[in-house]
This record gives C-alpha cells, sequence and structure tokens, in this order.
C-alpha cells in the first residue's frame, strides 16, 4: 500500500494497481512523493518500477541480461 503525497487531494492508502490507474489518468505525476506504508520510506513515484510503463520491468531485465551482450 501506498500514500501519495499530492496537495489538496486525498491521500489515502492505494495499492499498486490503484497508482497504475491514477497515472493513467495523469492524476499521478512522475515526481509526486509517494510513501510505503508498510516501510515508511519516501519515494518519486517514477521510481516505482510498473507505474508509468505499460512493459513489465522483469521481461525488460530479463531481455537485457540475455541479450545485452548483442
Amino acid at each position: 500500500m501506498w500514500q501519495i503525497q499530492t496537495p489538496g487531494a486525498p491521500s489515502g492508502p492505494v495499492d499498486f494497481n490503484g497508482m497504475k490507474v491514477l497515472a493513467q489518468q495523469g492524476i499521478l505525476k512522475a515526481d509526486t512523493s509517494v510513501i510505503d506504508v508498510s516501510t515508511g520510506a519516501n519515494y518519486v513515484a517514477k521510481q516505482i518500477p510498473g507505474i508509468f510503463s505499460a512493459r513489465e520491468w522483469q521481461t525488460t531485465l530479463l531481455l537485457s541480461i540475455f541479450l545485452g551482450a548483442f
């Protein structure tokens, strides 16, 4: 669960899929501060893999490992 730090908007706990929806709607911006509720760590939304990308980060990682030498 994540807490979104946007001025003037509710910042209630949102799950990963909820954050993806907010990003697709343009409500969640890449430079928005978010807090991981379980650890209390602060992040910028663009640091969380998969929020702003339609591609899976694991697939990208595997392709870069196996095909990166070519």
